[in-house]
């Protein structure tokens, strides 16, 4: 893989500012693909080339009047050096044992939101390598088709790279969209949203045993972005704290959880504060050492049928006591001779 970064200073003509800019165009050369050629101002893309239709690929938001007619057959050009270029320059065997690099995702609208009001997506991902990506964008679950931005991965100083993807929409409310984002640095593919969602926390307050800590956990919430925070009687606690990574609930929704060893003492009051943009104040969770309702509720429950079992057993021994006989039997050789026959003391 070989690339060549070309400054094209003549393209200051299409700039009148009093502040500096920077126009650049960047063509890559590959032995297993057609050449990549895109032009930016200011790393904004301005065009690239698709060599396979034979045309230039101008940003929507580029006025018409400023595309250059002869741009494409500068590229063209370009396609002849690269060419050469393979053919003088031995391969960089540093470049294929370069690291894997996992891209940056970051999703967000071209222009100030306002409902039915035409506007544009851009999913803009950063700091990857190889050059080789595969996004798609999605509305409501929906797959949607856009152009492939393998042509337009623009390189970074540092030997990374960058691309562009976008998508035109109105926005509308309810409307959810999504760009996902496969490479080969990833085990599974990256997805980042975009739309009118927000989900408020859950919030969930436990001590555990062994070992013995108090557990704060906050549940489906949107955005990803939350503070949670221990109060000892008010203040800020910092040591003893620790914190699990924000994760997806496998859905839109994330969770977190914060322990805090060791398990405070009789007397101590414990809180649990969360911050979420979503709320509009900080969420207050105390712990009380007694036991929670639903203990109570099990232990009443237990005792109701303990209690409920004796008196059964009770009931049914003294029924049995008053209609059952009771029969007294002598033993005399193999004569048996019943209570009742037995005459009383003193009589004749």
């Amino acid at each position: 893989m070989y690339f060549k970064i070309i400054l094209i200073l003549s393209g200051a003509v299409f700039i009148h500012a009093q502040r500096s800019h920077e126009l650049c165009q960047s063509f890559g050369c590959f032995d297993s693909s057609d050449t990549q050629l895109t032009m930016t101002l200011d790393g904004d893309e301005l065009y690239y080339a698709d060599f396979k239709k034979g045309l230039l690929v101008w940003d929507s938001k580029v006025p018409t009047n400023f595309h250059v007619p002869y741009a494409y057959e500068i590229a063209l050009r370009y396609r002849i050096v690269c060419r050469g270029e393979l053919m003088r320059y031995k391969l960089d065997k540093s470049a294929t044992m370069k690291t894997k690099e996992p891209p940056e995702i970051i999703i967000y609208p071209r222009d100030e939101v306002i409902e039915e009001e035409e506007n544009t997506l851009i999913c803009f991902i950063n700091h990857f390598f190889p050059p080789s990506i595969n996004i798609k964008w999605t509305k409501n679950d929906i797959d949607l088709t856009v152009e492939d931005p393998f042509d337009k991965c623009i390189n970074n100083p540092d030997g990374t790279f960058h691309v562009f993807s976008y998508l035109n929409f109105v926005p509308k409310e309810g409307d959810i969209y999504s760009c996902t984002v496969e490479h080969a640095s990833l085990e599974k593919p990256q997805t980042k949203f975009w739309g009118n969602i927000s989900s408020v926390p859950t919030v969930k307050l436990n001590s555990v045993k062994h070992p013995p800590m108090l557990v704060c956990s906050a549940y489906n919430f949107y955005p990803k972005q939350i503070r949670l925070t221990w109060l000892r009687n008010g203040q800020e606690v910092t040591s003893s704290v620790s914190f699990s990574e924000v994760m997806p609930d496998g859905d839109l929704y994330y969770q977190i959880h914060s322990y805090l060893e060791p398990t405070p003492t009789k007397g101590e009051k414990m809180t649990c504060m969360v911050e979420h943009l979503t709320l509009s104040e900080p969420m207050l969770q105390v712990w009380d050492p007694s036991l929670p309702v639903s203990e109570w509720i099990k232990i009443a429950v237990g005792l109701f049928g303990l209690i409920l079992g004796f008196v059964m057993l009770s009931s049914g021994f003294i029924y049995y006591k008053k209609n059952s006989k009771a029969n007294f039997t002598l033993c005399q050789g193999s004569v048996l001779v019943p209570l009742q026959d037995v005459p009383e003391v003193g009589a004749t």
